[in-house]
């Protein structure tokens, strides 16, 4: 074969890749591929990078993204970003591009802006997102999940797209999907699911990134599953419930099923994430982001990380590495 036909044929590969993965196709074989996944470089949010990172917590409070460092609680919480009347519902943070995008409650939209205020914009509008209830992404497929409560279903979107567009992934036998997690390595997305009319029993679920091999994981014992985390490091979910008031945790299909707090009636969990083996939460009844070690060590009790009387209620919270900020860049 002579050398031009050898790159005409290449070209018509790259060229055929480059239509498979267009902005509607997801590219499902970058979703799924369980090789490349198990060779890609750890995200900043992974704890697995920096074994001594105390980490940061990034939460929405009322009309504000705020920073707390884990390792210096008693500074307090600091402002990143104003919203200005918008109310972050659901969250994520992009380590490799320095975004955080938030889901507004009012709009319905989903945004993003720069960790230092800048490059604000709407990704997502009112067309394409109906209610963004929880958010996550998925690093290595550069992919943003979100479950939309409202209508009853999950969607994604491509991140490196010019323009993102929302497609649905998973719109059967949903009520109210709110949190949602991903196993990066692993191409899992988790999501807990409750219905409000109780006409369906609640459940944590397991899907493939591109919606496949769906099953139901967890399915006794549930009430209000508001808050849900995957836990990297021990390759774990762990959940909250405002109903039954468990903080519970779990292999990753369900088995080995241990309770961390147990029916304690003065938490009421909505969004949940995990740290170097520590669960935090925000919590409603508190009023406050709550914390508790998933294996009962250190300090075994809940304890309570921010200052009484902040105005504005807690919704979302996510847990990133130092190096997520460029090594104490934001700190």
């Amino acid at each position: 074969m002579a050398l031009s036909d050898v790159f005409s044929t290449m070209l018509s590969a790259f060229c055929l890749f480059l239509a498979l993965c267009s902005s509607n196709s997801h590219c499902l074989d970058v979703l799924n591929n369980s090789s490349s996944r198990a060779t890609a470089k750890p995200d900043s949010m992974s704890t697995e990078s920096a074994p001594t990172d105390a980490g940061i917590l990034v939460y929405s409070r009322g009309n504000s993204v705020m920073k707390l460092p884990l390792d210096n609680i008693s500074s307090g919480p600091e402002e990143m970003v104003s919203l200005i009347y918008q109310i972050a519902l659901g969250m994520a943070v992009d380590c490799q591009e320095r975004f955080i995008y938030w889901s507004d409650l009012e709009g319905p939209t989903i945004n993003r802006v720069r960790f230092d205020g800048t490059d604000r914009k709407v990704v997502l509008d009112r067309d394409s997102v109906y209610s963004g209830d929880g958010l996550a992404i998925d690093p290595i497929s550069r992919t943003l999940f979100w479950t939309d409560a409202t209508h009853g279903h999950i969607a994604c979107a491509r991140l490196n797209d010019t323009e993102m567009q929302a497609k649905i992934l998973i719109a059967d036998n949903l009520s109210s999907p709110g949190s949602i997690a991903v196993h990066p390595s692993k191409g899992l997305i988790f999501w807990a699911d409750w219905d409000s009319s109780q006409s369906s029993a609640p459940k944590i679920e397991v899907a493939r990134m591109d919606g496949s091999e769906r099953r139901t994981i967890v399915s006794s014992n549930l009430m209000l599953p508001h808050a849900l985390t995957v836990d990297l490091d021990t390759d774990e979910i762990c959940w909250a419930d405002a109903g039954t008031h468990n903080v519970e945790c779990a292999s990753l299909d369900g088995s080995n099923r241990s309770i961390v707090v147990a029916a304690d009636s003065s938490i009421s969990p909505f969004r949940m994430t995990v740290y170097r083996g520590v669960l935090y939460w925000t919590d409603w009844a508190r009023d406050n982001i709550l914390s508790v070690h998933k294996d009962g060590a250190g300090e075994s009790t809940i304890t309570s990380l921010l200052p009484s009387g902040s105005p504005g209620t807690l919704h979302a919270v996510t847990a990133v590495s130092r190096e997520c900020f460029g090594f104490g860049a934001f700190v």
